[in-house]
């Protein structure tokens, strides 16, 4: 009974601690956006707005961002994107690395039995 217990606190840490760190970061996206802003009109909350350009950005689709966000308000994908486009100006820029070597495109052609592939470099 002990052990149930135990794991039940945990879980309730994770999420409490999720929440928290949830909760700051989007505080900290509304302040920036209230600061600089980005968005000129009021119609939608800066929550709606906020989630639905970051969500955007993790799923690339805006048909099903605005599908997902439309349960909790009406949005339509066209508003998605001009959501994303301000919120990239409050956002940090992601560290680029430094690479030797990139591949652009592979192409694997056969020739008789042999396989060969190709690469655009």
């Amino acid at each position: 009974m002990l052990l149930i217990a135990r794991r039940l606190s945990r879980q309730r840490f994770r999420i409490e601690l999720v929440n928290n760190i949830y909760g700051r970061v989007i505080k900290k996206l509304i302040e920036r956006a209230k600061r600089r802003k980005i968005f000129k009109r009021n119609k939608k909350g800066l929550e709606v707005k906020i989630l639905s350009g970051l969500l955007y950005f993790f799923v690339h689709s805006l048909r099903k961002t605005s599908l997902f966000m439309s349960l909790f308000e009406e949005i339509s994908h066209e508003s998605v994107q001009k959501y994303y486009h301000r919120l990239k100006y409050i956002l940090k820029e992601p560290k680029r690395k430094e690479r030797r070597l990139i591949t652009v495109d592979e192409t694997i052609v056969r020739v008789g039995i042999r396989k060969c592939l190709f690469g655009l470099q």
